[in-house]
């Protein structure tokens, strides 16, 4: 959505608690009530039936993306967080990244490794996460 909204495009998008509902409520596009058909209906007809309004939220949508996710402001934001990281402690002790990564129960590549060992299980029997799903081996 953000990458439209780069691009001068309105949107129409589902109101759900996420990104989506903070972004567009500040302009840009269409919000309307989740999993309703008919409201998301009326709210592409109005960004085709109005298009003084359809103008009006591309123009908000480029601004608003500009100001809220430029590719400055995001990498501003990515080197605080990195800043951040660098400054972990574990009993009064700065911990490196990597040190700090041994903390954890599981590490992150034993997640991508399940990760990867169910899609495939997925991939070649469908019914196999229904199965782990239901307690059956």
């Amino acid at each position: 959505m953000v990458e439209a909204m780069r691009c001068g495009l309105a949107c129409v998008a589902p109101d759900i608690p996420t990104g989506i509902h903070w972004t567009l409520s500040q302009g840009g596009g269409w919000l309307y009530q989740a999993r309703s058909p008919e409201a998301a209906a009326k709210a592409l007809v109005e960004a085709t039936r109005n298009r003084e309004l359809l103008l009006h939220k591309r123009r908000e949508a480029l601004r608003l993306s500009a100001e809220l996710f430029s590719p400055s402001l995001v990498e501003e934001q990515y080197l605080q967080l990195e800043a951040s990281l660098l400054k972990l402690t574990f009993n009064g002790q700065v911990l490196n990244p990597a040190t700090a990564a041994k903390f954890r129960l599981v590490q992150l590549s034993d997640y991508g490794a399940r990760f990867g060992y169910a899609l495939e299980k997925i991939a070649h029997n469908p019914g196999w996460i229904f199965s782990k799903l239901m307690g059956k081996r």
